[in-house]
């Protein structure tokens, strides 16, 4: 096209038609035959100038029929690249025609507001103080809000915080409760088991007593109600070595040997063993008997309680 248009402006020259200067049938539109059988035709350099536009197009299609795809989508993206930057400088052109327009705008309306001042200044200044009022009056409005803002939200936050005391103080008072319900439950459980302990002892001590008395009776013995001389450990020892066949102490074997009694030393006619040794060991034995009963009452008592 712009091959087109620089053969187009280099054929048109200022040139009269001589039809037109002799009125002859060329007259008329200029290069143009008007009548005849040539009326309509071109002659001269209009003839000349469409002649060059023919070949030129002929050769464009030429090359483009010769030119490949990546040539013609080339040229498309180009063409299009010049129409985007195009439109956007006309976006542009038009922003800053619109910004020139609003700074206008503005300056017309403050010249026409200083005008209006000048022109009336009491009723500028009526104005003025006018909203210098209604700023006030909605500070005011704002500052009342804010107040009133603020103490509903101290009054919500008291009562949040009176809410949390009460709930603290009613879980420390039901933890309390629950304290002393559990010690109070803890010291019930203690005084019967030991009033159960008690009972259980002295039934114990009680048919221990009758045991010891019935065992004394049919032996032929004096009751003693406590063991004479020796402790419930040296006589548990004595037994444990009786039954195991071990060697007893010297006082041990002193009284088998000579059938004297221990605590007093006084002489006896049978070699067997002494009454009171046999008394002793009966006694072991039944206290034996009886530390395994405590045992057994101490499990059943726990596992009840």
């Amino acid at each position: 096209m712009a091959s087109r248009e620089m053969v187009s402006r280099l054929f048109e020259r200022p040139t009269a038609s001589r039809g037109a200067e002799r009125g002859t049938e060329r007259g008329g539109e200029r290069g143009y035959f008007r009548a005849g059988s040539l009326a309509g035709k071109p002659y001269g350099a209009e003839r000349r100038r469409l002649e060059a536009e023919a070949r030129l197009e002929a050769e464009e299609a030429e090359t483009s029929e010769s030119m490949g795809m990546d040539e013609r989508m080339r040229r498309l993206h180009e063409a299009e690249a010049r129409a985007a930057a195009a439109l956007e400088q006309r976006i542009a052109d038009a922003a800053a025609w619109a910004a020139r327009a609003a700074a206008a705008m503005r300056a017309e309306a403050a010249r026409a507001a200083e005008e209006q001042r000048t022109k009336y200044p009491d009723a500028a200044a009526a104005a003025d103080r006018l909203y210098a009022d209604a700023a006030d009056a909605a500070a005011e409005v704002l500052e009342a809000r804010y107040e009133r803002e603020a103490r509903q939200e101290a009054v919500q936050q008291e009562a949040e915080a009176a809410a949390a005391e009460h709930a603290a103080a009613a879980a420390e008072k039901e933890l309390l409760a629950l304290e002393a319900r559990l010690q109070r439950e803890a010291t019930e459980r203690s005084a019967a088991r030991r009033a159960a302990l008690e009972a259980a002892e002295a039934h114990v001590q009680q048919l221990r007593r009758e045991a010891e008395m019935a065992a004394a009776a049919k032996l032929g013995v004096v009751y003693e109600p406590l063991v004479s001389a020796r402790s419930e450990r040296a006589i548990l020892d004595e037994a444990l070595r009786a039954q195991s066949g071990a060697p007893l102490d010297a006082d041990a074997r002193k009284q088998e040997a000579t059938g004297a009694d221990a605590d007093t030393d006084a002489p006896l006619t049978k070699r067997p063993p002494s009454p009171h040794v046999v008394w002793e060991r009966l006694r072991v034995t039944m206290w034996k008997a009886e530390k395994t009963g405590e045992e057994w009452l101490q499990e059943q008592l726990e596992r009840g309680l």
